[in-house]
């Protein structure tokens, strides 16, 4: 399931993450958001 995350979200999320963080980490803790713009447009891989 795709976790849809507001822009001005972001920063909240990304404090939850542990540092350092390796790619591999941010991958696999982060793989299924996908940010949403004011316009409600959303983040396409």
């Amino acid at each position: 399931m795709t976790r849809e995350v507001k822009l001005n979200e972001l920063t909240a999320l990304l404090e939850t993450a542990t540092y350092p963080l390796s790619v591999a980490t941010a991958q696999q803790e982060f793989d299924d958001v996908r940010l949403m713009y004011a316009d409600g447009t959303g983040s396409d891989r």
